[in-house]
């Protein structure tokens, strides 16, 4: 179990440096030393940082305003694409409603790490299927030998806002990420909607 579990945690190192999603500085590409745990059902690995809001535009490729229509189990996979070292994901599609930077199709599948059933406080949370989200993604790499579909991944795990309603009854966008917020704890809707939300 020792052996399994140690790669387990070095194909996690593995996968968030390849995929983008441990936060660094430009230039630094080394992730945190992450460590997992099976059996309370958590996955856990160590942010390197909190990203700011000029790192988290920079990183993303689009930022798009979403509903999330549907999920599904899958896996991130380390580079020897081996089964036992593959780390639960959950892949969500979500239809594109508005985009303010770059260009997205009009359907997207986001790919995190975690699943309901193995769960970390490290990554952003899943995306929840009827909710609406402003989303910072950029196209996953795909290591070679890698079948599938190309999916999406969420700029830092930080790149997520969902839109909520606060207690004066006034929808927000609501930082939804772990960490600090890039961007503030919430976004106003017209700034959102009006894109103001990105000057």
């Amino acid at each position: 179990m020792r052996q399994r579990t140690s790669r387990i945690a070095l194909a996690i190192a593995g996968v968030l440096a390849f995929a983008g999603t441990v936060g660094c500085s430009s230039g630094d590409t080394t992730p945190s030393q992450p460590t997992t745990t099976t059996a309370g059902g958590e996955l856990h690995a160590d942010r390197t940082k909190d990203w700011t809001r000029a790192e988290i535009r920079d990183k993303a490729a689009a930022v798009v305003r979403v509903r999330a229509t549907s999920s599904r189990e899958d896996r991130v996979w380390a580079e020897d694409l081996n089964p036992d070292t593959a780390i639960p994901a959950t892949v969500t599609t979500v239809a594109v409603i508005d985009t303010y930077k770059g260009e997205a199709p009009s359907t997207l599948p986001i790919k995190q790490i975690g699943t309901s059933k193995a769960t970390s406080e490290d990554f952003s949370p899943l995306l929840e299927v009827d909710k609406e989200y402003l989303l910072w993604v950029f196209p996953r790499s795909m290591w070679p030998g890698e079948a599938g579909e190309q999916t999406w991944a969420i700029a830092g795990g930080q790149g997520i806002y969902r839109l909520a309603v606060s207690a004066d009854a006034v929808p927000r966008y609501v930082y939804a990420g772990p960490g600090t917020a890039p961007l503030g704890q919430e976004l106003a809707t017209a700034d959102v909607e009006s894109g103001a939300f990105l000057r």
